[in-house]
């Protein structure tokens, strides 16, 4: 059947038809100006050359190798006198030179091999390659749509990525087409690392289009082969209704000192998609542990990003503070009290076996206060309010267990004596 998308205006035709009219030959010289148009609307792959006829779309799939695929057995062959152009009427008269024409033309439209012929270029127009490869890739989307969701689940959950492969494994049980690659635990670290870095390439998004005000949290450490790290954390509202604790950056440092930490701080954020102009403008608060590179009052960090903030409030870590707090009390109270109480109380039994001189003295201490003598100190953390009352209560309830104990041991001891 002719292609009727391959069809052309009568204007178009016309054109055409009038050129050749005037200045060749090329039409059958039996036909009309009305003819040679009836002829082309009908049939669009007709075309003529010196006054004979010929097929465009036998010459065009003649040397395709589609035809060849579909012709293996060689059972159809193309038309050498229609891709030659040798196609003339046969007939004594205009009549029958017409009717043979109009029979040659008809005969051919339905030959196998131009019907064949027709297919191939009609599939070859409609990019079947194309719809094939957007079909392969529709199945991969698909594939990789649901790895990256397994992967997701296992960072999501804290659970390790040796489960990887065993989920997939579950699903394609279950029917599901996970596809035949990306399958290893080392491709879902890197899925992550893809995941993570989408994520936060939003949450900044975010924060800059709400123009939202934000405080960088800092903390430093050394990895198992001694290269110092600084972990960078952002804290905002980022359009939402609570604040978000967003880790954004593991930095690796060449130096440990306050300029090389405030240049990396900087580096990280421009890295990550928050301009300097933005930051200045829109960092409120810096906070990091009690170090003197970070809180120095002359060359600290965060003096270094006052003079560029004037108005940026630092703050020592509270988290910081009490695990300073909880070491120092652990260090210096309870086990030299406990020491101290023993040892005072042996004195005092010594005493008691072997009465002296100092007796009267003693005694006299004990009315005095003796308890007093037992170091018991608060650590300068704990005069900073690191402590919560809960901790400071116990400390209190402490003390005067150790009073109590002492006291008790010396009435013991001396019975007589006025405590």
């Amino acid at each position: 059947m002719p292609n009727e998308d391959n069809f052309v205006s009568d204007s178009q035709i016309d054109n055409q038809i009038q050129d050749v009219w005037d200045t060749s030959k090329i039409r059958p010289t039996l036909w009309t100006k009305e003819q040679v148009i009836e002829f082309q609307k009908k049939n669009s792959w007709l075309s003529s050359k010196n006054g004979k006829l010929g097929c465009n779309n036998c010459i065009q799939a003649k040397n395709s190798i589609n035809f060849q695929k579909s012709n293996i057995d060689s059972k159809v062959r193309i038309s050498s006198e229609w891709v030659g152009f040798v196609i003339v009427a046969a007939g004594c008269n205009r009549t029958n030179q017409l009717a043979s024409l109009r029979n040659k033309i008809k005969q051919h439209s339905e030959s196998k091999a131009h019907v064949l012929a027709e297919n191939i270029l009609k599939k070859s127009s409609d990019k079947v390659l194309d719809k094939m490869f957007e079909r392969i890739s529709e199945v991969e989307i698909d594939s990789n749509t649901r790895l990256f969701r397994t992967v997701y689940c296992l960072a999501k959950i804290h659970r390790p990525f040796k489960q990887f492969e065993e989920l997939i494994q579950l699903q394609q049980i279950n029917g599901l087409d996970m596809g035949s690659s990306l399958h290893s635990r080392i491709t879902a670290t890197r899925m992550v690392n893809v995941i993570a870095k989408e994520m936060r390439k939003r949450l900044i998004l975010r924060l800059i289009q709400s123009n939202s005000k934000f405080t960088i949290m800092i903390d430093e450490s050394t990895t198992l082969s001694t290269k110092c790290t600084l972990i960078l954390y952002i804290s905002s509202y980022f359009d939402v209704e609570s604040p978000v604790v967003a880790f954004l950056d593991l930095i690796e440092l060449d130096r440990q000192d306050a300029e090389t930490i405030e240049k990396s701080i900087w580096l990280s954020l421009e890295c990550n998609g928050i301009s300097t102009s933005f930051a200045l403008n829109n960092c409120i608060a810096f906070a990091s542990d009690g170090a003197s590179v970070m809180t120095g009052k002359k060359v600290g960090v965060a003096t270094k990003l006052r003079e560029k903030i004037p108005n940026l409030f630092t703050w020592h870590c509270l988290c910081h503070r009490l695990e300073l707090s909880v070491y120092d009390s652990r260090k210096t109270t309870l086990m030299r009290a406990q020491s101290e109480i023993n040892r005072t109380i042996r004195i005092l039994e010594s005493l008691k076996a072997e009465p002296g001189e100092k007796e009267k003295e003693i005694i006299e201490a004990i009315q005095k206060g003796i308890h007093k003598g037992v170091n018991i100190t608060m650590t300068k953390s704990v005069d900073m309010c690191c402590v919560t009352e809960k901790r400071l209560s116990l400390t209190i309830l402490i003390l005067h267990t150790v009073q109590n104990k002492i006291l008790l041991s010396v009435v013991n001891i001396f019975p007589n004596s006025e405590t």
